[in-house]
């Protein structure tokens, strides 16, 4: 077994991945009399299977994103989807005629097929909500999408841009009531998750948005909460609630310091998230499949470093306007399943598993099955601006010099200047007293590398 570390902030996550283990995935496709079928990873590389009757089956397919592809001779244009097949399990691909497929969003216009049966409504179909066709109509004063660094063209050029999914909640009564709004203020999201699982798309994220930024996809969630006991409109949210008969729990905690009640999420809702954010981190390789953490726990407040983190994020981990989707997210429901994916596409794809690893610790290049650093890729990673991981050594990023560490938060916080033993430390009692550390939280005394508070005095002088 060998073990892909993420870390971030103070959190560390392990997740296995066992190098040998044989795929067991399983593609059907359902075909018409004469029709071929070609299937192909995103790698170019291509797969061949069985055709039983009107089923094409595929077996030990590694867990990823295909591209398949019907062509029939009475059809103008060949039938394709990208599919995600999972580590275990059948995908089906309804590909004849007069049959309806299984439901998609559109990623860089193509369709993308989700796992499950959720009912989807995009911006291309009768009835959708679009904030391009708004754009056109005149509906909406300010221009909701923006185009991404590079104008990405295709799915390819798209999947070396996106790295983050923003998950926000709405706090409207619907989805509907969102988009609405929205296109009042000029902000917008690619993806609405409504209270009964429907899954809007808005947007191909093709573009940006004003909530997602240029390197995002924004995923915002019905909740029409804010802060159940001292904001008045929650309590017309829980009337709205009963109505349509939701079953949602009532969560305490904190976002940025402070404590707040609101409602979590429908079983509908978490259903339609796992889907698309299944469909989303197969798509994009630097999407990590976890959230920021601050001691092992999904962080509660803005995170410091720019460029925004890799990962699934929330919108108060990324500004401290914002506190959605707030404690009624359950990250653990959220996140659980996307690991093991993540986990089973990266055991056979050793790209896709130093693109996991680039960012957080700068193993950034695939070398004889294993990904090993540079110098330039060292600098570049989160290691290195939290931790002054910075120097290139035997294939990993370390602590240099206290040259790594000056460039580092910690420095100037709690006076971490000096480099020893492969870690930045508080060298003396002098360095603490000159730190923001002894200033405002009276740790003013040297210990173990780190400063801390010495007396009641200098507590009471902060």
């Amino acid at each position: 077994m060998k073990s892909l570390l993420f870390a971030l902030g103070l959190g560390l996550v392990f997740v296995a991945l066992p190098v040998h283990a044989k795929p067991k995935g399983k593609l059907e496709v359902s075909v018409a009399a004469g029709a071929k079928v070609k299937v192909t990873a995103l790698s170019g590389k291509a797969f061949t299977g069985k055709r039983t009757g009107a089923i094409y089956a595929l077996k030990r397919m590694p867990a990823g994103l295909y591209l398949v592809a019907v062509t029939t001779a009475k059809a103008k244009a060949p039938f394709t989807r990208l599919v995600l097949v999972r580590p275990k399990g059948k995908t089906h691909v309804e590909s004849r005629p007069g049959k309806r497929p299984a439901p998609s969003v559109i990623l860089a216009g193509n369709r993308v097929q989700l796992p499950v049966a959720v009912k989807v409504i995009s911006f291309k179909d009768s009835g959708g909500l679009g904030f391009q066709k708004a754009w056109r109509e005149g509906r909406s004063k300010r221009r909701t999408l923006h185009m991404r660094a590079g104008d990405p063209k295709s799915l390819i050029d798209l999947r070396g841009t996106v790295d983050h999914v923003i998950l926000e909640s709405d706090r409207n009564p619907s989805v509907k009531d969102h988009f609405k709004r929205m296109l009042k203020f000029g902000r917008g999201t690619h993806f609405a998750i409504d209270w009964d699982g429907t899954l809007y798309q808005l947007a191909d994220p093709r573009e940006y948005t004003w909530k997602s930024g240029r390197r995002g996809i924004g995923v915002d969630l019905n909740n029409g909460s804010v802060d159940y006991k001292r904001r008045p409109g929650s309590q017309r949210f829980r009337k709205i609630m009963e109505k349509r008969g939701e079953k949602r729990r009532l969560f305490k905690g904190t976002i940025h310091g402070r404590p707040m009640e609101v409602f979590g999420y429908t079983n509908e809702q978490y259903r339609t998230l796992h889907a698309l954010l299944e469909v989303l981190i197969a798509t994009f390789p630097k999407v990590r499949a976890d959230t920021l953490r601050h001691a092992g726990k999904p962080a509660t407040t803005t995170t410091i470093m720019r460029p925004t983190p890799a990962g699934i994020l929330a919108m108060y981990q990324v500004s401290p306007r914002f506190w959605g989707p707030g404690p009624g997210l359950e990250w653990a429901r959220v996140l659980k399943p996307l690991k093991g994916l993540a986990a089973a596409i990266a055991r056979h794809d050793l790209a896709r598993r130093c693109t996991a690893t680039c960012a957080l610790d700068g193993r950034c290049k695939a070398v004889k099955k294993a990904c090993t650093v540079t110098s330039a890729s060292c600098q570049a990673s989160v290691a290195c601006k939290l931790h002054g991981k910075c120097t290139a050594r035997a294939g990993k990023c370390v602590v240099g010099t206290s040259k790594d560490c000056a460039t580092i938060q910690a420095c100037a916080r709690e006076g971490r200047c000096v480099a020893q033993k492969g870690r930045c430390i508080t060298p003396d009692a002098a360095a603490c007293k000159k730190s923001w550390a002894c200033r405002n939280e009276g740790r003013c005394v040297a210990k173990k590398g780190r400063c801390v508070a010495g007396s009641v005095a200098d507590c009471k002088a902060s």
